[in-house]
């Protein structure tokens, strides 16, 4: 299996599109573009979220999987230089765009181990209570996302 590891940003123009069957991003696109991990990050871009969804759109096959799990809450927050916490609008417009969202589930960050009968994690959280959820609350709300590319 091809597996990379970088800046998609800056790999997917050198790699042939629609040759992945999935990507993973978990819990670092709200990161990118914000200076979070300093001089390693090389980019500075409030909208390098945007843009790494978009070379994530063209590397993957059409019916290919976007697996990515973001911080979650009641209004778009940026806490430059860590994170974003993204809300319903910010997740249409910056993540979701042109994808088809297959499973969508939102849960606290420190209780996503308990299990229900079929072993899957307990969506803690129902959609309409995530939407109150203050950014910087601790543990943070999580929406973990399955994504395809239609």
């Amino acid at each position: 299996y091809l597996r990379l590891e970088g800046d998609f940003v800056r790999l997917a123009p050198a790699l042939r599109a629609e040759q992945f069957d999935a990507t993973i991003s978990t819990s670092a696109l709200e990161h990118f573009g914000l200076g979070t991990y300093g001089k390693h990050d090389g980019v500075l871009d409030p909208d390098y979220d945007v843009k790494a969804v978009a070379a994530i759109w063209r590397l993957l096959k059409p019916g290919g999987l976007f697996h990515v799990t973001l911080p979650y809450g009641c209004r778009f927050y940026v806490n430059n230089p860590h994170w974003r916490v993204y809300d319903r609008v910010a997740l249409q417009e910056r993540i979701i765009r042109d994808f088809t969202v297959v499973e969508k589930v939102f849960f606290k960050s420190a209780d996503c181990r308990v299990p229900d009968d079929g072993g899957r994690p307990v969506p803690l959280v129902r959609e309409e209570d995530a939407d109150a959820f203050e950014p910087g609350d601790h543990p943070h709300l999580t929406i973990y996302l399955c994504l395809q590319k239609t």
